[in-house]
């Protein structure tokens, strides 16, 4: 009798076992899916972002292109400037280089 009761007490406890690891797999492939998403999202925004950087990083290089090519053109036309407007356009010229020649968001 008491061999019966141990092995019935065994098989219980052996059920409960199993329906708790299937509980507990259950539950860690919930969060397995939920951080699966998460890192789908997050892979996506990383996306939208590197995508914007590389839009702005192209805009940098064409305004940059273009502040080179005005700045030729000024210092070509200076010739025939006073050198009280020479020194201005110098001043003015090392305000604004400041702002243009440093990238705003620097690639990967």
């Amino acid at each position: 009798m008491i061999a019966v009761f141990g092995f019935g007490l065994q098989s219980y406890l052996s059920n409960i076992q199993n329906a708790k690891a299937d509980l507990d797999t259950k539950i860690a492939e919930a969060k397995k899916d939920t951080l699966d998403r998460q890192i789908k999202l997050y892979n996506d925004s990383l996306g939208r972002i590197t995508h914007r950087v590389d839009s702005a990083n192209k805009l940098y290089k064409q305004v940059s292109e273009a502040y080179i090519e005005v700045k030729s053109a000024m210092a070509f036309s200076m010739n025939g400037l006073s050198e009280l407007s020479q020194n201005k356009f110098q001043t003015a010229d090392d305000k604004v280089s400041g702002v243009y020649w440093k990238p705003i968001l620097k690639p990967y």
